[in-house]
């Protein structure tokens, strides 16, 4: 007992006469400690390991910062530690990306780099493949850059501006005109009218309310019978389309030149007869040589008409021959 004693107040001695090198010590090794954990941290990596490295590439880093977020469906799953120029184009810019969630990954997945709010914070979300392949730590994944949904307000923020000194001129050459007599006069005289105008067509609607609703009541019949008959005008619709595609596929202008040939021909057969060329031309242009073909054929009916009648004048038969006399 007396021996363990001795040892405590050695060592006690031993601590007070060493203390402040000691707490030197301690302080340093805190030090060091605090400056690892902020240098992760800043780096956007966890403190004790776990942590898997890919990569993503973007034409346009869009000021991506260290400690971007990287998110899956709604869940932070890691963040940016650093943000580079590729050696192979400096033009390109490589985001080293910590996952410090313990996920499969497959090998076709992707990142999108996209604004999460209006204030253009950025936000880099993964997209999981289907690949079989997993992905493995210092991967590059493919990435793509989303366009924000501010880029276009600039162009609109100028419209508006100028919209906005055409309504400001606008309202100042209103108040001219209101803040004037003549103005004023002209203003009353247009709610005036506007008022009695107001109470002419409401006494209209009192006094032919019954028309209007007839006329509502026609309509809602005429609507019903067209619904009612959609159908038919389907199928003539149909056929409207068919006999469209019939034309369509006709050749139009071969036809229309037949025809117009036809036309012609038929003029030129009129100009004929009407010069009284050909048997037609004579025989309508000639009223001799028709009243003559008229007359032959009266009498040649009339010859008709009578053998008919009377056939032993002009046919003689005999059974048994002539006699002799």
């Amino acid at each position: 007992m007396e021996e363990q004693k001795e040892n405590k107040r050695g060592m006690r001695a031993i601590f007070q006469k060493n203390r402040k090198a000691i707490m030197v010590a301690i302080m340093a090794i805190a030090a060091i400690i605090i400056f690892y954990a902020g240098a992760n941290f800043l780096k956007g990596a966890e403190m004790f390991g776990g942590n898997r490295k890919l990569y993503a590439i973007f034409d346009d880093a869009a000021g991506l910062p260290q400690g971007t977020p990287v998110m899956y469906n709604g869940f932070k799953i890691g963040k940016v530690m650093t943000v580079s120029l590729t050696s192979d184009s400096p033009a390109r810019v490589c985001a080293a990306i910590a996952i410090n969630e313990d996920m499969d990954i497959p090998k076709d997945s992707h990142f999108e780099l996209s604004t999460k709010d209006m204030l253009g914070g950025l936000v880099i979300h993964l997209r999981l493949g289907e690949a079989k392949q997993l992905a493995k730590n210092k991967d590059t994944l493919q990435s793509f850059l989303i366009p924000a949904f501010t880029d276009g307000l600039g162009d609109v923020m100028v419209q508006l501006s100028s919209i906005m000194s055409s309504v400001d001129s606008i309202a100042l050459e209103l108040k001219g005109i209101v803040s004037s007599k003549e103005g004023s006069s002209s203003l009353k005289i247009i709610f005036e009218n506007l008022e009695n105008s107001t109470t002419e067509l409401n006494q209209l609607m009192s006094q032919n309310r019954a028309k209007f609703g007839h006329i509502v009541d026609n309509l809602n019949q005429l609507t019903t019978t067209l619904n009612e008959e959609t159908p038919q005008l389907q199928s003539i619709i149909d056929n409207f389309d068919q006999i469209s595609d019939d034309i369509a596929k006709a050749d139009l202008a071969k036809v229309i030149l037949e025809a117009n040939q036809t036309i012609e021909q038929l003029s030129l057969i009129v100009e004929k007869i009407q010069k009284g060329e050909g048997d037609i031309g004579k025989l309508v242009n000639n009223e001799e040589l028709y009243n003559n073909l008229a007359l032959t054929t009266e009498n040649l009916n009339k010859l008709l008409i009578d053998i008919k009648e009377n056939p032993d004048r002009y046919i003689h038969v005999s059974v048994f021959g002539k006699k002799k006399k």
